[in-house]
């Protein structure tokens, strides 16, 4: 429902929530692209600094959430170092076929 299969057999979320641009703390979080393919879902995705202040290292949860809101799965990837105004990539790699989710969201990791 939230997929289209591309010619290589990669699956790629289509769903507006869950592309849509997030923000965490001083951090905006957009360009997202959620794949699967041979089982392994990955998500990428810019990271920005839109703070005064050095993002500092930083675990962070990321839940991704089906049609209703319930969770399939929880990826725990790590944030770097951003300086202010800076953009980097984030990379979490899933080993289970998700990528047909509406959303997530990102929290601190406990």
């Amino acid at each position: 429902q939230y997929t289209e299969q591309l010619n290589d057999g990669t699956k790629l979320n289509t769903s507006e929530t869950f592309n849509q641009t997030k923000t965490y703390g001083n951090l905006e979080i957009s360009n997202v692209q959620f794949t699967s393919r041979n089982g392994m879902s990955v998500l990428l995705a810019d990271v920005k600094n839109t703070g005064t202040t050095k993002h500092e290292k930083e675990v962070v949860k990321i839940t991704i959430l089906g049609d209703n809101g319930e969770t399939i799965t929880e990826i725990k990837p790590v944030i770097g170092e951003i300086e202010p105004g800076q953009t980097i990539k984030l990379n979490a790699g899933i080993t289970a076929d998700v990528a047909n989710a509406k959303d997530y969201r990102i929290e601190a990791a406990n």
